[in-house]
């Protein structure tokens, strides 16, 4: 009876170490499965990590196209503009440079008449102001002496008209015969016009013992002249003199 029981307790301990066994041949099998599945889970993860980044990098390039097109653009659109500009400010600089041009070829044309009445109107300035200084002084009860005394040596132009005769008036005088036609009277012998002297014509050729006659022609024959004239007027033209006008001082004062 002893027997049994050591070999039924020795079966169960022998069974206890099995299970044991099995146990742990379990965990190990589940926890090298745990592993393996984490692995695989982490290289997908890694590779969805990988592809996510490799799409916004492509997303960022594409972006990073399209702002560096839109800028290209703009610089495109901004140097035409620019050009434009530089055209138009060419053209408006010749249109300024041929107004000017203009003006200063009439600022010229009219230079020495401006100068002229630029110097007359200084002079008169001048006399003007010195006559109220004088008058302001002599009110003033001082009496007192110019320093400056006038030296005008300097001329003064004007511009004055001269008419020159480029042909002096003329006048034609003709002579127009006047003409008619008469019937005259032809000697046959000689073909003298005896017209109004026939009779005695004809007798001298009968005492010359020549032969006698006479006939009618129509002739032009003067009548009378008819005298006219035609006037030629003076022709020229004006030029412009500069001529001194007078003489002023170096201080305006003019004489």
């Amino acid at each position: 009876m002893k027997e049994k029981l050591n070999k039924a307790k020795e079966c169960i301990k022998e069974n206890k170490k099995r299970s044991a066994g099995i146990a742990v041949a379990v965990l190990l099998i589940i926890g090298a499965t745990g592993i393996g599945l984490a692995g695989v889970n982490s290289v997908n993860v890694s590779k969805d990590a990988d592809k996510v980044t490799a799409e916004k990098d492509t997303s960022k390039k594409t972006v990073k196209k399209g702002s560096d097109s839109k800028k290209t653009s703009d610089s495109d659109k901004k140097k035409k503009e620019a050009a434009s500009d530089q055209e138009k400010k060419a053209d408006d600089a010749k249109a300024e440079n041929d107004s000017v041009a203009a003006d200063q070829k009439k600022a010229d044309d009219g230079k020495q008449t401006a100068e002229n009445n630029s110097v007359t109107s200084t002079s008169n300035a001048g006399a003007s102001n010195q006559a109220d200084s004088s008058s302001s002084s002599s009110g003033g009860g001082s009496s007192q002496e110019s320093s400056h005394t006038h030296s005008c040596t300097i001329p003064v132009y004007g511009t004055e008209q001269k008419w020159v005769v480029d042909q002096s008036a003329l006048t034609e005088t003709f002579n127009e015969p006047i003409y008619e036609m008469q019937e005259r009277s032809i000697c046959n012998v000689c073909g003298a016009d005896i017209t109004g002297n026939t009779a005695a014509h004809a007798k001298e050729h009968a005492l010359a013992g020549e032969g006698g006659g006479h006939h009618s022609e129509w002739i032009q024959v003067q009548t009378g002249t008819n005298t006219y004239t035609i006037e030629h007027p003076e022709q020229g033209h004006w030029e412009s003199y500069s001529v001194v006008t007078g003489y002023r001082c170096s201080c305006g004062y003019a004489q």
